[in-house]
This record gives structure tokens, sequence and C-alpha cells, in this order.
């Protein structure tokens, strides 16, 4: 899938390794796809990021935190397709 290879393109591993390696309590998150649906969920939902944090069982500032690390990596998938 391109966004998988996107992750591994920019942090050199694929996303199940780093967090395996770099992550000491369980992930919310454990795979891509799971950042991608959170991604898509908040943008067709529009949900506060206290209100998300509540549906992925997180905190708000890990609802935002976390949407912003798997947008930013869906847009750079996208930006490549584009250009492709």
């Amino acid at each position: 899938m391109d966004y998988e290879q996107t992750y591994e393109e920019k942090y050199g591993k694929p996303y199940e390794e780093a967090i395996k390696e770099n992550i000491y309590a369980v992930p919310k998150l454990k795979t891509l796809g799971d950042g991608l649906f959170l991604v898509l969920f908040k943008l067709k939902n529009d949900l506060i990021w206290g209100s998300l944090g509540l549906v992925f069982g997180m905190s708000e500032s890990a609802a935002h935190r976390n949407f912003n690390f798997f947008h930013d990596l869906l847009e750079i998938t996208l930006e490549k397709k584009a250009h492709a």
C-alpha cells in the first residue's frame, strides 16, 4: 500500500517494527490502517479533539498529535501519487 511505503521511506522501517522498538506502552493505533482510519473518521465527522480521543480511547492531546502525524503522512502519500 502506498501509505505504508511512504512511512517506510520517511522513517526507514515499517510502522509495526517502529512501535515495537520505540514504544513501551501498548499503542492505541497498532497499524498504519488504524492511523488512517482516525484521520478519515475525524475528517468525515469533524469531532472536537476530546470527543475524537474518547472514541479512540486516548487523551485529547494524543488524538490531536496522532491526527497531525497520520494526516501529514497521508498528505505526503497523496502528493507522491499526484506526481507519479
